[in-house]
């Protein structure tokens, strides 16, 4: 039962239910939780409705910078990860750097939040390359730079997984920008071996975006054999 449950059978305030229930050392529910709670008691045919409810509510309405915001802290308060993420994340634990799982940086939300200062994202499919997430990309690094932040990104896949080098590469990073904490705000893009594929900086106009590999190297040339697409 929640707590307004509780307070309607015993007719007792809410503040007085919550304060009983501390005392007998017991938590009372988040919000969220009690709105799962709720929605796992619901039939499938109630929650189709309600969910297209909302979206009808919501059709045509951009939502509000606050409300990108509150949006912002609730993924980071879940802390959700990624097989990829957890990986690059467990790295960074080994070597003695703890990060903010899906920390809000404004409205955007950034796979591992370093420092304050650090931003890593883990790009683990061609798809961040194409369609809306490659046209937002220039005005989400914008957000990071203005609000302090350096943006670092690994594109992590099957054939371009994560290696010694590149973790090398991102502590490297992680610890100039520790030592530097005024330095221009800076984002890079690194490949397999942990060379930088693109870079840029909160001064300049243009931002340059490179394609990842995603073919393996050619054992006669050396050369990368492709891009994604």
């Amino acid at each position: 039962m929640s707590v307004k449950q509780l307070s309607v059978r015993y007719r007792v305030d809410r503040r007085v239910i919550r304060r009983w229930l501390k005392m007998q050392g017991i938590q009372p529910r988040s919000r969220r939780e009690a709105e799962l709670i709720k929605n796992r008691l619901k039939s499938p045919k109630a929650r189709r409705a309600q969910t297209l409810a909302a979206n009808q509510a919501r059709r045509g309405k951009r939502a509000s910078k606050a409300e990108l915001r509150q949006r912002a802290n609730g993924i980071e308060r879940t802390g959700h990860m990624t097989p990829y993420e957890q990986t690059v994340y467990q790295a960074l634990q080994e070597h003695g750097i703890d990060g903010i799982p899906q920390q809000a940086v404004g409205i955007y939300n950034c796979d591992i939040g370093i420092d304050g200062q650090v931003a890593v994202e883990i790009w683990g499919g061609n798809w961040h390359f194409t369609g809306r997430h490659m046209a937002r990309f220039p005005q989400r690094v914008r957000e990071f730079f203005n609000r302090g932040w350096h943006l670092y990104v690994l594109h992590i896949s099957a054939s371009c997984p994560l290696t010694a080098a590149r973790i090398d590469e991102l502590i490297a990073f992680i610890n100039f920008a520790r030592r530097h904490p005024t330095m221009r705000r800076e984002y890079r893009m690194v490949r397999r071996d942990g060379h930088i594929l693109a870079s840029g900086h909160a001064q300049s106009d243009n931002l340059a975006f490179v394609f990842p590999c995603n073919r393996g190297r050619d054992p006669v040339t050396g050369r990368y054999q492709g891009f994604a697409s």
